[in-house]
């Protein structure tokens, strides 16, 4: 179905009939990526076999190393302007077919393309967080999968407003989901060097106004993953976060402090991922699956949607100091950041 299982993570995979389909020069690609996009834009509903047929056209090329021609990936770069728009509006469909084979695509370019990709990033995650939160489990599944490797392979800071935006979101699933977002961005991105100006500093006050927000939240959950986030982004933005601490009440400051060192251990383990990653990618193979360790395993082999408020609470556990929430040592979620690279 498109959702490969990894041991205690969910990677999102091309279906096994997806084969890789080789072009050996930048005019055959061009020939190929226009074809797709012709396709992409049959509009009726009986057509909608020709652009799933299309999307697994785009992911055999990416596997047969689409991205390998030219200098720098320069030909699918510019191929895919044309393509933005029709896989963008393939995310907005409603049958989930059409949106999971989008979404393995788009996860495939995130890994050929890398932070060249960042803006397709940015342009595609309404679309994508807006579907990672509905009830159809195939639906929010490839979207959210697909979210986080967008954000863990293209390191997107741009995206920051956009996810600041989402954790004031009417919808209490895109404001859990926005704010698990904003941990993986804190922690994909490079620590900026003392007397730096890192990449999220331009972003410094939308972001610590939508966290205050988080940090009260009305549901526990988002309270939690919010809190995750807050350590995340001080290693971005100290003086800021440390600000915002003071300004909290005295209950949310005891239960951020108590779980820094849960933070640090997310912290630990997804730098360890990443130079995983980066070494298999430098001897020239792809990135090894990162495991997590015991400790910060998953509990889950699929990422629903956010359940509604009634249900969250009837499943959190109790927390002695946050009526509900989730405590420091839950690190169920790190599972789901792991595999976004």
């Amino acid at each position: 179905d498109g959702l490969a299982d990894s041991g205690d993570l969910d990677v999102l995979a091309p279906s096994a009939d997806v084969k890789p389909l080789r072009v050996h020069t930048e005019r055959d690609l061009n020939k190929e990526l226009e074809s797709v996009a012709l396709d992409l834009r049959a509009a009726t509903a009986a057509d909608w076999t020709t652009r799933q047929a299309a999307l697994r056209r785009l992911q055999a090329l990416l596997l047969g190393g689409a991205a390998s021609l030219g200098t720098d990936s320069a030909p699918l770069l510019n191929g895919l302007r044309t393509l933005r728009e029709p896989l963008n509006a393939q995310l907005a469909d409603l049958r989930s077919q059409i949106i999971r084979e989008a979404c393995c695509a788009l996860s495939l370019l995130a890994a050929a393309l890398g932070e060249a990709f960042d803006s397709y990033t940015d342009f595609f995650y309404g679309n994508l967080i807006r579907q990672s939160c509905i009830s159809i489990a195939v639906i929010s599944t490839s979207a959210h999968l697909c979210m986080r490797a967008l954000i863990a392979r293209t390191k997107p800071d741009r995206t920051a407003p956009k996810i600041a935006a989402s954790l004031t979101d009417r919808s209490a699933g895109v404001r859990a989901r926005a704010a698990e977002y904003l941990e993986l961005l804190a922690r994909v991105l490079q620590r900026p060097v003392d007397g730096e100006r890192g990449p999220l500093e331009r972003h410094a006050d939308v972001l610590v106004s939508a966290l205050r927000s988080a940090l009260r939240d009305a549901v526990a959950e988002v309270r939690a993953l919010a809190r995750a986030a807050f350590w995340a982004l001080n290693a971005h933005l100290p003086q800021h976060c440390r600000n915002l601490m003071d300004a909290l009440d005295p209950q949310t400051q005891r239960i951020l402090r108590e779980e820094e060192p849960a933070a640090n251990e997310r912290s630990a383990a997804l730098a360890e991922a990443a130079a995983l990653a980066a070494m298999a990618v430098a001897n020239g193979g792809a990135p090894q699956e990162a495991r997590p360790s015991s400790r910060a395993s998953s509990t889950s082999r699929r990422a629903p949607p956010p359940a509604p408020q009634s249900q969250r609470a009837a499943r959190a556990p109790p927390h002695a100091s946050d009526g509900g929430g989730v405590g420091g040592g839950d690190l169920s979620h790190l599972g789901h950041l792991l595999s976004a690279l």
